[in-house]
């Protein structure tokens, strides 16, 4: 698998509006941000034609490649980009991901992109992050933590593999592609583009190499970790008030979450600060004989998987108070495969009191706990 590829690519409308008349692009334009229950039944029908047209283009044109590749900005990139490899064994073991908007056209086209690949013997996988689209700020916010955090769980074990991980971006939304190239920017070794147009060329940038600083104390570094474990999480504004601006996102009506940047800044700090010893988490109260056991478990990766899990414990108090009122007394909390946590009720939240053998806590092989 020497020099494999794993080429994440942007999709955007241009395999349908290349086929669409004046009356049909603007029906395109009016449904670019629209999810399927969203279309009118003028809409519906008139995107269906077009994607019709599309896959029957697209079916004629499979013994013609050099036809088919011409089909969409996002074909004739990655042709651009992959070369003979794209329609030959060269390209067997190469990945490729199609990033789309959670929309109705989105999908469309996504599914009709990715089929072609297929045809052409390609490894393909549609990815639809949920929610993301340009139609406002807070669901292009939200589609673009999923995207990092997507990011996060599979490309950089692609990377580990040997794959070359390249960020293709020659088609999609104009907001979108300036936050994948940030993006690409922490990911990939490579950013291309190739704008359409007879003769355009294949525009590759080399990623630079960025870090992202988190100057903040130790308690702000919990929270941060808290709501970057915590998909969706928010807290009051003012509990992150004289954090950097990027780091947050905040709603306007007294509520925050992390961003996709500060996502991005706490990927690129976690094993650092995870390693440096066990963070104060809101809500918890870690017992000396608890801190002593976490210091001694074997490995980085053990050490760092508890803190993720106790993470995850702070974020369920602050976004379900109540829960400090647990029955029966004592609760466990599995967090890897052997080891338990074993913490209680306080007046202030949970006290983390040890860690345990899973066998211990659940005799039966049976986890009884809400949060294990």
């Amino acid at each position: 698998m020497d020099h494999a590829l794993c080429v994440v690519t942007s999709v955007g409308t241009s395999l349908l509006s290349n086929l669409a008349g004046q009356g049909d692009a603007a029906v395109l334009r009016e449904a670019s941000n629209l999810a399927e229950e969203e279309l009118s039944p003028r809409q519906r029908q008139s995107i269906e034609e077009i994607a019709g047209k599309a896959r029957d283009a697209l079916e004629e044109a499979d013994s013609d490649k050099g036809q088919l590749l011409r089909a969409c900005a996002e074909l004739e990139g990655l042709h651009a980009l992959c070369g003979d490899r794209l329609t030959t064994d060269e390209g067997r073991y190469d990945l490729h991901y199609l990033i789309a908007t959670d929309t109705a056209l989105g999908h469309r086209i996504g599914e009709l992109i990715a089929s072609s690949l297929r045809e052409m013997g390609r490894n393909v996988e549609l990815v639809v992050p949920v929610g993301l689209s340009t139609r406002s700020q807070a669901s292009f916010t939200a589609g673009l933590r999923r995207v990092v955090r997507w990011c996060e769980s599979t490309l950089v074990g692609q990377r580990e593999t040997g794959r070359r991980v390249v960020f293709h971006l020659s088609g999609g939304f104009k907001s979108l592609l300036g936050a994948l190239n940030l993006v690409g920017m922490f990911y990939a070794g490579e950013v291309a583009y190739r704008f359409e147009g007879p003769g355009a060329p294949l525009i590759r940038n080399p990623s630079l190499p960025l870090a992202a600083r988190l100057d903040l104390s130790a308690p702000e570094l919990a929270l941060l970790a808290v709501l970057a474990e915590c998909d969706g999480l928010s807290v009051r504004a003012e509990r992150v008030a004289g954090w950097p601006a990027a780091l947050v996102d905040a709603d306007g009506h007294g509520q925050a979450s992390i961003s996709p940047w500060g996502l991005l800044a706490w990927y690129d700090n976690k094993r650092q600060v995870l390693e440096a010893g066990l963070l104060p988490f809101p809500g918890l109260r870690i017992e000396p004989a608890f801190e002593s056991e976490a210091r001694a478990l074997p490995t980085a990766d053990e050490r760092a998987a508890l803190q993720e899990a106790l993470a995850r414990l702070a974020g369920g108090l602050l976004d379900h108070p109540a829960s400090t009122a647990i029955a029966p007394s004592t609760e466990h909390i599995g967090f890897r495969a052997g080891w338990c946590i074993r913490c209680v009720p306080g007046d202030e939240g949970l006290i983390v009191l040890k860690l345990e053998d899973r066998r211990e806590c659940w005799p039966d092989g049976h986890e009884t706990s809400g949060r294990s």
